[in-house]
């Protein structure tokens, strides 16, 4: 009796840590392996780049001012490639996405359907290049970085 209630309570032991693991590594892949770096450049946060460029190289405010235009002409250019290739992205998806239908059984269909709908509204990044999303900085028309 008493070796019995031992294997159970070691037993508990173990499906509780089990447990408690799992919780703890599922948190822990969501909020720090998966986090973006706050630290990590942005191109299209131009001014903090070109202020953090002024403060660590001891830049001249001309220079300032000439490196974040050239960071803003570079998002120019981003936008523009991205506008042109966006069409050509969006037929691959749509193709791929059929090919995988046709391999499908329709009940199947109609659930890799609301599959498709969830992602294309949880995700728009996949709808929408990253480049072309709102620019955090204010309007890009006015060339003095902020500090």
């Amino acid at each position: 009796m008493r070796d019995r209630r031992t294997t159970t309570f070691i037993a508990l032991l173990f499906v509780s840590g089990l447990l408690l693991g799992g919780t703890f590594m599922n948190l822990a892949e969501h909020y720090w392996f998966h986090m973006h770096p706050h630290n990590e450049y942005d191109i299209r946060q131009h001014r903090k780049i070109a202020t953090e460029m002024g403060r660590r190289l001891h830049l001249t405010p001309l220079q300032v001012t000439e490196v974040d235009a050239v960071l803003r002409d570079t998002i120019g250019r981003y936008q523009k490639l991205e506008t042109q290739l966006a069409p050509q992205f969006d037929a691959l998806r749509q193709r791929d996405r059929a090919q995988l239908r046709d391999l499908l059984t329709p009940a199947q269909q109609l659930e890799f359907d609301k599959i498709v709908r969830h992602a294309d509204t949880e995700y728009p990044i996949n709808e929408r290049p990253a480049v072309l999303s709102p620019v955090p900085c204010e309007s890009a028309s006015n060339p003095q970085p902020q500090e």
